[in-house]
């Protein structure tokens, strides 16, 4: 896939997004302390027929997956996303297999049957108890940043403008908004 447009980054927080020394911030640190980065390097090396990877430092998080970028020899990149321990204790390995599965089947199915721009499924593993730590798939790195992660800006540029300064909405669609930054 060929970029068609120029691409100015990714604006990811990464481990930034929560305040040190709270659990929204212990369960990815420790996440990204006990994950086997070398293992992920070799395991994506192998699939990208032997080309050496690095692991690039910025990172992005949901509420269930952690992404970083592998950046490859030949200048490729592709996209490690790892499963994040879970937060429902109840959830077996089974269970998490199988959602994980389901991901890909639908990524697949989506890419093989439709012409939306989805990422191209390049390796995956189900289980936790890899080599590298944690379930994960490797994807095609497509160019772009997704809503969460650009919601402070898009909010920025909303209210510097003075035709828009009044805003109307819910908080909920804008969590990160203060009362106090409204005018009535």
């Amino acid at each position: 896939m060929t970029n068609q447009f120029s691409f100015a980054g990714y604006k990811w927080r990464g481990l930034s997004t929560f305040p040190e020394g709270t659990s929204w911030r212990h369960r990815p640190q420790s996440f990204v302390d006990n994950t086997n980065w070398e293992a992920l390097c070799q395991y994506a090396s192998e699939l990208h027929d032997g080309a050496d990877c690095t692991v690039d430092p910025q990172m992005a998080m949901g509420c269930n997956n952690l992404v970083r970028i592998l950046v490859f020899e030949d200048g490729s990149r592709w996209i490690a996303r790892l499963r994040l321990p879970s937060i429902n204790s109840d959830e077996t390995a089974e269970v998490k297999s199988a959602l994980l599965q389901r991901e890909v089947d639908c990524l697949r199915l989506v890419k093989e049957r439709t012409s939306v721009p989805v990422p191209a499924v390049l390796g995956h593993d189900t289980s936790a108890e890899n080599a590298i730590g944690a379930p994960l798939m490797l994807i095609e790195c497509l160019p772009g940043n997704v809503a969460m992660d650009m919601r402070r800006m898009v909010f920025h540029l909303h209210t510097s403008h003075p035709s828009t300064r009044r805003w109307r909405g819910s908080r909920q669609a804008c969590p990160s908004f203060s009362p106090a930054n409204r005018e009535d």
